[in-house]
Parts: structure tokens; C-alpha cells; sequence
């Protein structure tokens, strides 16, 4: 089984991280089953390149959510999708403002959007 690690909930989001966030809704996406053990200052020490997420997969330890993400399917669409919420959602939903917030909230579809990909990965 694939074991993810990164970090943790925050800001009633499934991860403070745009890049965690990122890849474990594409997991959930994919409907690959995996682990996702709490966040330890040792799992940071391990990864490949100093930083969250990273996977391992047996005997292959994989950092950047780009290239796991790759390194299962290739290129695929739901990348895209993920990549885009995991941003978005980081955006729209941390709560600290900023004037991108402010020109993002004038778009109402990119916050039902993030909304869709909540209920559909995380619901």
C-alpha cells in the first residue's frame, strides 16, 4: 500500500499545503488505496528532497507531488484538476486576505468549484 506523507489538516482544509492537498486529492481521484500516518518531524528528516509530500511504494521513495503523480499515471487530466483545487481552495479558504483573494472571490465559479472537488474527494 502506498504510504503518503505530509502534512496535516489545517484551516478546515484537508492540508495547509497546496502541494499535499494536490496529491492526496489525486489519490482520492484515482481511487488508489493508501495511508496517510500523522505528520512527524522524522517523516521531514526522510524525504528525498527536505520537503512534504512525498510517498513510498514499496522499496521507491518518490518526492514532488508532480512527479508521483507521474510516476503513476503519466500525464493525465485529473493532474489538472488536482493541482488547480489544491491551490484554489488554499486561496479562497485559508483565512488570511490578500488582494488575489479579494479578484478571486469576484468569480463565483472557482469557490463552486472548489466546493464540487471538496464533497466529491473529501465528502
Amino acid at each position: 500500500m502506498i504510504t503518503l506523507h505530509q502534512f496535516g489538516p489545517a484551516f478546515g482544509l484537508p492540508n495547509a499545503s497546496p502541494f499535499c492537498m494536490k496529491l492526496e486529492t489525486w489519490l482520492r481521484m484515482a481511487g488508489l488505496p493508501y495511508r496517510a500516518p500523522e505528520m512527524r518531524l522524522s517523516a521531514l528528516g526522510r524525504a528525498p528532497k527536505g520537503k512534504m509530500p512525498y510517498i513510498i511504494d514499496g522499496d521507491k521513495t518518490i518526492s514532488d507531488s508532480t512527479f508521483v503523480i507521474d510516476y503513476f499515471l503519466g500525464d493525465a487530466p485529473s493532474t489538472l484538476d488536482a493541482t488547480a483545487y489544491a491551490f484554489l481552495a488554499n486561496l479562497l479558504w485559508v483565512p488570511v486576505e490578500s488582494p488575489l483573494k479579494v479578484h478571486a472571490r469576484q468569480y463565483p465559479q472557482l469557490e463552486a468549484y472548489c466546493r464540487r472537488m471538496r464533497e466529491r474527494y473529501y465528502g
